[in-house]
């Protein structure tokens, strides 16, 4: 009998493993995205927004930030115009605005900042940026939605090599529907202000004329209408029975007290259209009573 022993041996193997504590060396950690704007085409509108970049472990030094538009929707066909925007820096009083186009020519043209040796880890730099919409363009009505690449880079300006991490900003600027209307003497050009105007017969004679213009500012198709308060009459409070009839024509004859001054005119953007009125004196029916006369033309433009 053969007899055999056998050796039982059992091992173990334990393996260590420590989790990355995430860090990274150099980081975005978060984009907070300026709030919709509301466009004005009388004023520039602003909002701010911010990036946090984190320092990381084992990183001290410069860092930039490089910025690239890659889309802006919806986009405008001609004769439509594009909402026009820009980032700046800093956040609270913009001074520099900051390259959209990837290739920024100057130091100025981007965000950048600084993390000293020794820096924690955990430190997190919140930079500040600023987005000014300008009333230059009168866009469509709309929600204009721009992204930009938001690149972050070791180092100062010029960078170098690829960057360590992109991501997103986001810009939303509403535009609403407008139509403005100013008046004033013929060859004015449009003044928001500009709400009244006097057209003056001294003396006032038979057949005399004056005119005056109606210019108008409008991202979408217009009406533009005119009605007298006493029924195209001059009227003195001296005589309540003498009257001075009177009419208002375009420099083609129409009657623009009985037709709209214009309908259905197209949009104008941030150019400007002028409207030309002719007032005409009519014959006197009767010697008007001697006096001030006067009559009240109110325009108003409304989306058609």
């Amino acid at each position: 009998m053969t007899t055999r022993a056998f050796r039982i041996v059992t091992s173990a193997i334990f393996m260590l493993a420590s989790a990355a504590d995430g860090l990274g060396a150099l980081t975005l950690k978060t984009i907070t995205n300026p709030a919709t704007l509301t466009y004005s085409p009388d004023s520039i509108v602003s909002g701010t927004g911010n990036i946090q970049v984190q320092c990381g472990r084992k990183f001290s030094g410069n860092y930039t930030i490089v910025l690239a538009q890659t889309s802006l929707l919806p986009v405008a066909v001609a004769p439509a115009e594009v909402v026009s925007y820009g980032l700046y820096k800093p956040a609270t009083t913009p001074t520099y605005a900051l390259s959209l186009d990837g290739t920024p020519a100057s130091a100025n043209e981007v965000l950048s900042g600084y993390f000293p040796p020794g820096t924690p880890s955990t430190t997190i730099a919140n930079i500040g940026f600023a987005v000014l919409v300008s009333p230059l363009s009168l866009p469509a009505p709309g929600l204009y939605t721009a992204k930009i690449n938001a690149k972050l880079y070791a180092g100062s300006y010029p960078t170098v090599g690829a960057p360590v991490l992109t991501k997103v900003i986001t810009v939303r600027v509403r535009v609403k529907s407008h139509v403005d209307v100013s008046v004033g003497s013929t060859g004015s050009s449009f003044t928001i202000t500009a709400h009244e105007h006097t057209i003056a017969f001294n003396p006032l004679r038979e057949n005399a004329q004056e005119s005056a213009d109606f210019v108008v500012r409008s991202n979408i198709a217009y009406k533009l209408t005119l009605i007298s308060a006493n029924g195209a009459s001059l009227i003195t409070p001296e005589d309540a029975t003498s009257l001075v009839a009177y009419t208002v024509t375009a420099p083609d004859g129409t009657d623009v007290l009985a037709n709209p001054v214009a309908s259905g005119a197209s949009a104008t953007y941030s150019a400007y259209r002028s409207h030309t009125v002719v007032v005409t004196i009519l014959p006197f029916v009767d010697l008007p009573t001697m006096g001030d006369y006067s009559d009240t033309l109110t325009v108003t433009v409304t989306a058609n």
